[in-house]
């Protein structure tokens, strides 16, 4: 009984401390990413030209899909694994995307206290100085758009033939949970400068 107690001690310890270390963290975090809107805002939604306001409603379709259903699902299968992995059971969430879609992020998750959108490049640029690579504190999810295919995907993307007014656009959407523990799917779409179509959804997927 006494050890029981006794490791019961330890485990309340290390989780109390795992919560101020964790609070701590994302709090910088939130300050850095709110330097960086300050130094770089983000546009206007009317500003956004019609290829960014395509992309700003098709990632803030997939960022409300996620919050509503993949989100949980995985926060709770990282939760079940908690004890094994010591990680936070309810992480804070760090949520990626250029433009388009940090712009649809500044509405859907303006009152949020436990997500924060910031652009992939100053979240690399934060986490060299202040990593969190066990992912103890957060997970990260991402959900952007690339113009240029990766050269391992084209042979697969001209399968769907374009006209020559038309491109290929792959949305990239993915979470990392944990180490070894993270799963994505690109999305293959087509914009003729009006009105993108989804030409195949899980394009491409991989899981860790």
């Amino acid at each position: 009984m006494v050890r029981a107690a006794q490791l019961g001690a330890v485990r309340q310890h290390r989780r109390l401390l795992m919560d101020t270390e964790g609070t701590r963290w994302f709090n910088a975090l939130v300050q850095y990413a709110s330097q960086q809107d300050t130094e770089d805002p983000l546009p206007p939604r009317a500003s956004l030209n019609p290829a960014e306001e395509a992309q700003c409603q098709i990632i803030g379709g997939s960022l409300i899909d996620w919050i509503r259903r993949e989100g949980p699902r995985l926060i709770a299968e990282r939760a079940a694994l908690a004890h094994l992995t010591h990680v936070e059971k309810d992480p804070f969430v760090v949520f990626t995307s250029t433009r388009p879609g940090l712009v649809a992020a500044r509405k859907i998750l303006h009152s949020s206290g436990r997500i924060l959108s910031l652009h992939p490049d100053a979240f690399a640029t934060w986490s060299r100085t202040s990593p969190d690579p066990e992912f103890k504190w957060h997970l990260h999810y991402w959900s952007y758009f690339e113009e240029d295919l990766p050269l391992d995907l084209i042979p697969k993307a001209n399968l769907y033939r374009l006209d020559g007014h038309e491109s290929h656009w792959l949305h990239r959407e993915g979470t990392m949970c944990g180490v070894r523990f993270g799963r994505g799917s690109d999305h293959l779409w087509k914009w003729d400068g009006v009105t993108p179509v989804l030409l195949e959804e899980g394009f491409s997927e991989w899981l860790s």
